[in-house]
């Protein structure tokens, strides 16, 4: 079979438009996960990563539906080292969630490992540990400052001739574009790492990768940056393997597969409870994915579009300029049938216009216009106003209303709005397509970003965040492009026969060319063999489509909604004030490895043994306590605040103080690591007495970016052109 070339796809960078990866030290990138030791010069109060030579690595990449997970299995050696504070440094995106990170010293045989415990436990293992990576005061929940693209690991002490063995296992959603699901991870190698040079790069490493659509068709995919063989082909399930007799590029690993058909597809996958987990849960688990028509058969939806901007202070600077440079190009995807309007907040509120307004040219440039003089930087925040001023103006649309709110900041009344909303969507009698359709998107970490998610949950709509300035216009406007053309509202599933049905997220959002819908569940008793999908299309028909039920055998449903089921779970506990709901969420995380704001993530020092021994236990739903298993003991167990959670409930004493979104720069955005370096934690400090309890200090200004960038400007980087590029001047 040959791969299908996908439109406007001819080159891997029209794939993908990558991120900028963080420098972390003079001339190296997180461009791969690497192993480094740091070491300090009087020249520089910043550390310098130097990372350990790469002598194999092995990467298997599962994509489930519109989920990949990745297994990236890599050995390093010391042996030409002088030693010292090691660090595992992973580049990810900030929606990639690490489920499980081991470092094994196969020299010493120890291993670290992570584990997720709930909140109040990992609370008491820090207390008596005194190992806190990025620390706060006893009981304080700080919003987290990490970078939301690395996840860092400082571990014990490398010695020379040391060699490890490091096994990171993660997930995340695939990125939609083109018609497109498409997977890309870092992985091009620091020359540092290459002693044998990139032409060598497929000596050392495996690529495996298996894609499972969940519909069985043809599987039309691409792989621009690797040369893959296809192992095994079936419908709709696809196996490949990187062909280790050519030459491989130094690069990041990307592979999309076909989405857009020319007719709406939807397919329904079941399964039955997991046999691990069926005393903690015993119903089964089911997955409808509806795939949109091309762009060229599709019928437009007219729609009432309105615009909510947040122009508070802490809007700023470059987190205002790119959010008014994709206002412009949202305006510009508008069809000239459109209405619109925007409105721009603070404390207080402004109008574009007071009436919806045709798209057209002469309007589209008035509005640009506007937002160039009027989106400025001031004042406070008040989201309630503009929302309800936003809903009033739609009242008697004769098109589909939909709402997209932009925000930097968290407020006092947040359920209050929700509240509202949900008030307001609920309305007896209200035909579906008057309803207010809501998507939201955050900027930066002192959002309640699981609020926002609960409003575009209740408007139906979509949620998306930016934690960086710079990543501010790319996402806002692919989340403005995926909804500029509606395909079906009001999407309903009728079955008959399953019981205790759950449905995430519900109600079920619109369907847009460029966003499918995902809809996962749980249910009790017999799932029927044909269910009905209906809808409504542009013209207000209504659609249907019967779809027959497949058994999911190669599709672990389990896990790959499982992230989706704790972040609405999340937001509805936190919605309802809900304690019964926050307890599922904790025993959630903790089976799958996914930290939520109610669960932490830790490091142990342990043995290989212990840890297979404490796998085994917890699949069988049994109480571990982690000290028995720990070298050391309480010392052996360091808590990393915040480690691999991007998402919080939000800071509103940053927001009222106008407080500015980190901005992660260049060299700088691992900043003041290991002011006062330790040997490590537990066992591996050497009787050193103290020094354990110094690991909290060690990441402790981790991540505060360029800080003034004149003034660290000569300490980061020299006169690196790059650096300089991040100045405002």
């Amino acid at each position: 079979m040959n791969p299908m070339q996908p439109p406007n796809m001819h080159a891997p960078q029209e794939m993908y438009i990558p991120g900028k990866r963080p420098m972390i030290s003079p001339g190296l990138s997180a461009t791969s996960p690497m192993v480094c030791i740091a070491s300090q010069t009087q020249a520089s109060p910043k550390p310098i990563f130097t990372p350990l030579p790469l002598q194999s690595a092995e990467v298997t990449a599962e994509c489930h539906i519109a989920t990949a997970f990745v297994k990236i299995e890599f050995v390093v050696d010391a042996t030409n080292t002088q030693g010292g504070p090691g660090v595992l440094i992973l580049p990810k995106n900030y929606d990639t969630t690490v489920t499980e990170a081991k470092i094994q010293n196969l020299t010493q045989h120890s291993v670290y490992a992570t584990m997720v415990v709930p909140k109040d436990e990992a609370g008491r293992y820090a207390a008596r540990s005194g190992n806190r990576v990025n620390p706060g005061a006893a009981g304080e929940d700080p919003v987290d400052p990490n970078n939301p693209e690395l996840f860092i690991i400082s571990f014990g002490n490398i010695k020379p001739r040391d060699l490890f063995r490091v096994t990171v296992h993660f997930f995340q959603p695939l990125l939609f574009q083109q018609g497109y699901y498409q997977l890309q991870f870092p992985l091009e190698w620091p020359q540092q790492m290459l002693s044998g040079g990139s032409a060598h790069l497929s000596a050392l490493m495996h690529i495996n990768c298996s894609i499972n659509t969940g519909v069985p068709t043809e599987v039309n995919w691409k792989c621009p940056t690797h040369k893959m063989v296809p192992k095994t082909v079936q419908p709709g399930r696809l196996v490949l393997a990187a062909d280790r007799e050519v030459k491989w590029e130094n690069s990041d690993f990307m592979i999309g597969y076909e989405v857009w058909g020319r007719a709406i597809v939807a397919s329904m996958n079941i399964q039955a409870p997991n046999p691990v987990n069926k005393a903690q849960d015993p119903r089964g688990n089911f997955a409808l994915s509806v795939s949109p028509p091309a762009p060229d058969v599709t019928q437009p939806f007219v729609k009432s579009v309105i615009l909510i901007v947040d122009r508070s202070g802490s809007m700023q600077g470059k987190p205002i300029e790119y959010a008014k440079k994709a206002l412009m190009a949202g305006l510009d995807m508008l069809s000239p049938m459109d209405l619109f309007t925007i409105i721009a907040y603070d404390h207080e509120q402004i109008t574009w216009s007071g009436t919806l307004k045709e798209a057209t040219q002469e309007n589209v440039s008035s509005a640009n216009h506007w937002i160039s003089g009027n989106v400025v930087a001031r004042g406070l925040t008040d989201i309630k106003t503009p929302l309800q001023q936003a809903i009033q103006m739609l009242q008697g649309s004769p098109f589909v209303p939909y709402i997209f709110l932009l925000t930097d900041g968290a407020v006092e009344d947040e359920r209050d709005i929700a509240q509202y909303l949900q008030n307001e969507v609920n309305i007896p009698g209200a035909a579906d397509l008057s309803v207010p359709r809501v998507s939201t998107f955050a900027i930066g970490p002192y959002c309640n970003h699981f609020f926002l998610k609960q409003l575009a949950v209740i408007g139906r709509g979509m949620f998306d965040v930016a934690f960086t300035p710079f990543s501010i216009q790319a996402q806002m406007e692919r989340m403005l492009d995926a909804a500029a053309k509606p395909v079906l509202t009001d999407v309903r599933i009728r079955m008959d026969g399953p019981t205790d049905v759950e449905l995430y997220p519900f109600p079920i959002p619109d369907l847009f060319v460029g966003h499918p819908l995902l809809v996962s569940g749980k249910y009790n008793g017999n799932f029927p063999p044909t269910v009905q999908i209906l809808g409504k299309l542009p013209n207000g028909d209504e659609w249907s489509q019967d779809v027959h039920t497949t058994q999911a055998a190669a599709i672990p449903l389990d896990k790959v909604f499982v992230k989706q089921r704790l972040d609405v779970l999340t937001a509805a506990a936190w919605l309802n004030d809900d304690g019964k709901m926050v307890q599922q969420v904790i025993e959630e995380s903790v089976n799958s490895g996914i930290v939520t704001p109610h669960t932490s993530m830790l490091l142990m020092q342990t043995t290989e043994e212990n840890l297979e021994d404490i796998k085994k236990k917890k699949a069988q739903g049994k109480n571990v306590v982690l000290t028995k298993y720990a070298v050391g003991g309480a010392a052996g167990i360091a808590l990393l605040a915040g480690a691999g959670l991007a998402f919080g409930f939000g800071d509103i004493a940053s927001s009222v103080g106008n407080v500015p979104i980190p901005d992660f720069g260049d060299f700088g955005g691992i900043g003041d690591v290991f002011p006062d370096i330790a040997d490590g934690i537990g066992g591996l400090c050497g009787g050193c007495g103290d020094c354990c309890g110094d690991i909290g200090t060690c990441l402790g200004d981790c991540f505060e970016g360029m800080g003034e960038c004149m003034s660290e400007l000569l300490d980061c980087c020299g006169t690196c052109l790059e650096c300089l590029g991040n100045c405002d001047f």
